[in-house]
């Protein structure tokens, strides 16, 4: 049965409308990145930072923050499920247009911020456990958010096409983390199913 996709429900500029109502000082990619982030490092803890991290100042009875809770808590739940997708559905939040390549660079390095930050924040001991390619990865990452965005505003099909291999390099970077971590989070209870 096929469903409803889950990730049409994960739209950029919802999203980005949300958070500038409530006057959070980040966009949708990087606020999807910091999600990501935070559940590659340790998804039990992740909503919990999620919370602490974005809205620990802001006023719990203001209806703007109440709405802004509401979306990021949608946001992580959709992404744990998309990251835990057979289908691989799991995709990076940029803006929405395709054609505006300069924007969508501009929100590929927003992603990669969040993301570092949110793993930076969360992974704690869970970092030892990443394969080799996963730390050569979390590199590329941090790599990326050096990017030149003024060398990006006249972009052609050769460079469009080049960004478009770096989202889905960034796609499978991020599952390739989070299932090293996963896993590792995992053995404990199959150990003790064995003795």
């Amino acid at each position: 049965m096929a469903g409803e996709t889950v990730s049409d429900t994960l739209e950029y500029q919802t999203i980005n409308d949300v958070l500038e109502r409530a006057e959070l000082e980040l966009d949708a990619s990087q606020a999807h990145g910091l999600v990501c982030g935070l559940i590659c490092g340790d998804f039990p803890s992740s909503l919990q930072h999620l919370n602490q991290e974005l809205m620990g100042d802001m006023d719990e009875n203001d209806s703007l923050t109440q709405e802004c809770r509401r979306t990021l808590t949608q946001m992580h739940g959709i992404t744990k499920d998309l990251m835990d997708d057979v289908e691989l559905r799991f995709h990076l939040l940029l803006p929405d247009d395709p054609e505006e390549m300069p924007a969508r660079a501009k929100g590929i390095v927003d992603w990669c911020q969040g993301f570092l930050f949110g793993y930076g924040i969360n992974a704690g001991e869970q970092h030892q456990h990443l394969s080799n390619d996963a730390l050569g990865a979390l590199e590329d990452i941090s790599e990326f958010t050096r990017m030149d965005l003024a060398e990006l505003e006249h972009l052609d099909e050769e460079d469009q096409e080049s960004l478009q291999d770096l989202e889905e390099y960034l796609r499978m970077a991020t599952l390739m983390i989070y299932g090293d971590i996963a896993a590792h989070q995992e053995e404990p209870e199959n150990e003790e199913e064995l003795h």
